[in-house]
Formats: C-alpha cells, structure tokens, sequence
C-alpha cells in the first residue's frame, strides 16, 4: 500500500505501508527516519528544495544517512513512478 495521504507522522498511519510519499521538504527528514524505523522499505520525495537550494544541502544529506542501506528512496524533486503499459 502506498501512503501518500498528509499525516503529522509515519506511525500515525492506520496500517503498515510498503511505500511512502513524501511532499514538505522540511519535514522529510524526521517522516523518513520514522519510516526507516519501521522497516518501510521504500519511498518517494516529490519535493524540491534539497541540495539545489544551498541553505538546504543539509536536508538531503540527512536523509541519504538515515536511508542508506535500509530504504530504497526515488527523489528528491521528481514526478514519482510512472509505467505507461499498465494502462
């Protein structure tokens, strides 16, 4: 299940998730650690404003720390996952 409704955190969530959304730059730092926590092993960061905004390098280094070997992570500052053929 992909969990991309807003939630002040990832253990608020009604059930498990095997995929994470993320959107706030600023808070994607602490959602991740908690989803790390979790043992959710993957997710997405639609947000920009990582390391392209030099005031905030610190964000993603944060999270390519917390996620390194424990979570597959697509983004920051993408679209998500697209695949055309399945309709």
């Amino acid at each position: 299940m992909l969990a991309s409704r807003p939630n002040p955190s990832v253990t608020a969530l009604p059930e498990k998730v095997d995929c994470g959304d993320y959107h706030a730059a600023d808070t994607v730092p602490d959602l991740i650690a908690e989803a790390v926590e979790l043992g959710i092993p993957s997710g997405i960061v639609i947000s920009a404003g990582f390391k392209e905004r030099c005031a905030r390098k610190e964000l993603e280094r944060r999270i390519a720390q917390t996620i390194r070997g424990k979570m597959r992570l697509i983004g920051p500052n993408c679209l998500g996952v697209i695949t055309r053929f399945a309709g």
